[in-house]
């Protein structure tokens, strides 16, 4: 999951300006958003570990939104994290 994550984020930063959408599930956008917070790209099992717990506190479900802002040769950034398109069965409630 997270070499995937990385490849995407890779990816991400040779496209031209503009606007991407990427289509994906929940838990790669939890990878996402946790890789850019805490810059790790190749975590150690206790690392993982914190990511499980951190996938388990931000409920970014299938079909959520992510927004990631990127300005030339810089990393992207993590702005935002939306559930209000989804209806309310779709949306996760914290635990």
């Amino acid at each position: 999951m997270t070499s995937r994550a990385a490849d995407f984020l890779d990816r991400l930063s040779t496209q031209g300006s503009g606007p991407v959408v990427v289509f994906t599930h929940g838990l790669f956008m939890r990878a996402v958003a946790w890789m850019l917070l805490t810059g790790i790209v190749t975590p150690d099992h206790d690392q993982m570990c914190s990511f499980r717990g951190f996938a388990d506190r931000y409920l970014i479900p299938n079909a959520g939104v992510i927004e990631l802002r990127q300005a030339a040769h810089d990393d992207p950034v993590l702005l935002s994290g939306s559930t209000i398109h989804l209806s309310a069965a779709l949306t996760p409630r914290p635990r």
